[in-house]
């Protein structure tokens, strides 16, 4: 039986001696990491999701409540974006070195 069980040990050594072994023993322990880091990371994930679920829940509301406030956002966003890419005059711009804008 004693001789059995030094077989055993110099077929383990023999196994845990190649490339393949010390890549699974890094996998596992890469695996068992990720597992710790998220146990650690579940609870406070748990509670960005609950306040972002209510988030999107109150905007949601309050844009069924208050169609005629987005419309009104709406149409100053594109007012604002129209005018911003405009130039009035029709004048090119040019930059000098410093960065101010000469017309």
């Amino acid at each position: 039986m004693q001789n059995s069980s030094g077989a055993v040990e110099r077929n383990f050594e023999t196994m845990a001696d190649t490339t393949e072994f010390a890549q699974q023993r890094m996998t596992t322990a890469s695996e068992n990491l990720k597992i710790a880091i998220g146990d650690q990371l579940n609870p406070a994930l748990e509670k960005v999701y609950s306040v972002g679920a209510d988030a999107f829940t109150w905007a949601t509301d309050f844009v069924n409540e208050n169609p005629w406030l987005v419309k009104a956002i709406t149409a100053t966003t594109v007012g604002i974006g129209t005018r911003g890419g405009s130039n009035p005059r029709g004048q090119r711009r040019e930059y000098c070195r410093r960065g101010a804008r000469r017309t």
